[in-house]
């Protein structure tokens, strides 16, 4: 798991760590844009992302999931 950034205690290892309801294990950065890559150890398929966003309110954002052998 590697991330552009990470603010100090929301490291990029929470971002697929299964835990939805956790408000401290998260991965975040304030650095914009940001993105986060996940190496799997071999081709694989995907039949969904998930995606458990922490901020409240009117933010916007905007996605790019991008997927490669």
């Amino acid at each position: 798991m590697t991330a552009s950034a990470y603010d100090d205690e929301q490291r990029p290892g929470f971002v697929n760590d299964g835990l939805t309801s956790d408000t401290v294990m998260f991965w975040t950065s304030k650095t914009y844009p940001s993105w986060v890559r996940l190496d799997l150890p071999e081709a694989r398929d995907v039949a969904q992302v998930n995606l458990y966003l922490r901020s409240s309110g009117t933010r916007v954002y905007h996605f790019y999931v991008e997927g490669s052998v």
